[in-house]
């Protein structure tokens, strides 16, 4: 005769159930994350994280306090470009692209230069892409453009009113100052139950009390969401407003989503106010910006 005692098959169960968990918890551990970047005509940059799975991680050295913490970050992931290799991803309407580095040495701490420099060996006319150190489990998704309702477009219009007030007062005195400035009519996108929406803008421009133009490289970009009915995130931004200040340039290049997870991200021109060349990836549903491209 068999005897079960009372309780075993529970605990069997559990030591089972426990096993796999540790041992898919090891899979995940031993799995190499991709390192990704991007490039526009050939130059381009590295972000400061790593794809893992579906989520995308902040390098370690961005949570220093280290002046030199982004420079640091870049210096490693660079390596894991080696000069010579080619590498696979996407453009921006999804056709695949391969790209061969061949330069890797860049002045990472010098305004305006470039990490990264590759050769596009299969691409586009524009030669433009995000690519990584492993395949890409992308989908580039296309997304066609739409009107704003009336009453969406002057809360958007009330709070590019605030962005510039605010941002007014980081203008440094020089011999320009700017008087006023006009939204153009603006570039929306939905994303299921998000809008992108990219107004151009014309800044009026003054010198001892002449007027002297216009100025048309500001703009105001904003995500809302329709189900909550509320701006999500607004900035406004200008490649020369001044050092130092908080103006966030934020222009979309092309949406995707990770395999078939149901988050959605777009890759845009995320730069500051002063001689800066950024880009990053965001979360359309909370607007955060996930990854910067060094």
């Amino acid at each position: 005769m068999i005897r079960i005692e009372r309780g075993s098959g529970i605990l069997t169960l559990f030591c089972a159930l426990f096993l796999c968990v540790l041992m898919c918890s090891s899979c995940l551990f031993l799995q190499k994350p991709i390192h990704l970047a991007y490039s526009d005509e050939g130059v381009g940059c590295v972000f400061l994280g790593s794809l893992h799975g579906k989520q995308f991680v902040t390098a370690p050295e961005l949570k220093s306090k280290d002046e030199r913490r982004y420079v640091t970050s870049a210096t490693r992931i660079l390596k894991e470009f080696e000069k010579g290799k080619s590498y696979s991803g996407y453009d921006d309407v999804g056709y695949p692209i391969r790209v061969k580095v061949f330069n890797t040495d860049p002045a990472t701490d010098q305004l305006g230069f470039y990490t990264i420099d590759v050769d596009f060996e299969i691409g586009t006319q524009r030669n433009i892409g995000l690519f990584g150190t492993k395949a890409l489990p992308i989908n580039v998704l296309q997304y066609p453009l739409t009107h704003l309702a009336p009453e969406i477009d002057q809360e958007l219009s009330a709070e590019a009113d605030r962005l510039w007030a605010k941002h007014l007062l980081e203008r440094l005195a020089d011999d320009t100052r700017p008087l006023e400035y006009r939204l153009l009519p603006p570039k929306v996108t939905r994303i299921e139950q998000m809008l992108s929406v990219l107004y151009p803008m014309e800044i009026y421009v003054a010198s001892e009390e002449v007027v002297m133009g216009n100025d048309d490289r500001g703009s105001m970009f904003f995500f809302y969401s329709l189900m909550d009915q509320k701006i999500v995130r607004g900035e406004f931004g200008h490649p020369e407003w001044s050092p130092g200040s908080t103006v966030l340039t934020i222009i979309p290049k092309f949406y995707f989503s990770i395999a078939d997870d149901h988050e959605r991200y777009v890759l845009a021109r995320y730069s500051g106010g002063w001689e800066d060349h950024g880009n990053a990836i965001l979360d359309v549903r909370t607007g955060r910006a996930l990854l910067i491209c060094y």
